[in-house]
């Protein structure tokens, strides 16, 4: 009798070993199983992310995630946060994606992955009009910044020592500086730049682009090891980017935001 319990209960720990091994998901199947693809963004960033007349996150950005979360079969869920707390975020299990006009720079790269690129472009400088300012000349001056971006990362290496960098959480607040008076130029993606020129509509213009020896090159964050998923991602974002449709919805989103 002793050692038919012993055998029945040896059995019954291997099925529940067995059990659980099967409930164990992969990072994929459980995005299913919830139902919703979750997107860390931070808006204020146009045509990428900012927010539409109804105050919901839109952008380039955003239908992106959306052709993503349609590919899953799963709803999208955006979650709007400051900027410098989305790759932490994304570590800590907050979301599945990280979608902001992020670059994948090596200091990135050492705590999550990154998708294929979608996007190219500069860094360019902001001046009031008239202003004689150039990329060439800004060393000295105050220059404003969106605080974690390429941008602020470039002009510490580059300019910390001889001029006085004012860092702001929001694109929009360092914009909001130079019309001011409080910073004398702003450093910034080309494209969002040319959003706020053409808000800003002969009051500010673009001096010229600034020779980092470098693009701005746009990804998708993923959690770190995840390839089952990183594969899902590429093959949207690649499709996206071969069918032209990245280009159109970057034209349609730069003139809609630029429109509010």
């Amino acid at each position: 009798m002793k050692k038919l319990l012993s055998i029945i209960m040896v059995a019954l720990i291997a099925l529940s070993f067995a059990s659980c091994k099967e409930e164990k998901l992969s990072f994929v199947e459980q995005i299913k199983k919830e139902g919703k693809l979750i997107v860390l963004t931070a808006s204020g960033f146009a045509p990428f992310e900012y927010l539409d007349e109804q105050g919901n996150v839109t952008g380039v950005d955003m239908e992106i995630s959306k052709a993503i979360a349609d590919k899953l079969g799963v709803t999208l869920e955006i979650v709007d946060m400051d900027f410098n707390s989305i790759v932490d975020s994304l570590k800590n299990g907050k979301g599945h994606i990280a979608a902001a006009g992020m670059s994948a720079r090596p200091d990135r790269e050492e705590q999550i992955d990154f998708s294929d690129s979608y996007y190219n472009t500069q860094l360019s400088v902001v001046a009031k009009t008239g202003s004689g300012i150039t990329p060439e000349t800004i060393g000295g001056k105050k220059i404003a910044f969106q605080q974690g971006t390429t941008s602020h990362s470039y002009l510490d290496e580059n300019y910390a020592d001889n001029s006085e960098l004012l860092s702001f959480n929001y694109n929009a607040d360092a914009i909001a500086a130079l019309n001011s008076g409080n910073a004398e130029c702003v450093v910034m993606d080309t494209l969002t730049a040319q959003n706020f020129v053409t808000v800003n509509a002969g009051a500010l213009e673009i001096v010229g682009v600034l020779e980092t020896g470098e693009e701005e090159i746009y990804c998708i964050g993923i959690p770190e090891g995840e390839k089952e998923f990183q594969t899902i991602v590429n093959e949207v974002i690649n499709e996206m980017v071969s069918s032209g449709k990245i280009d159109e919805l970057v034209d349609y989103h730069n003139e809609k935001s630029a429109a509010q």
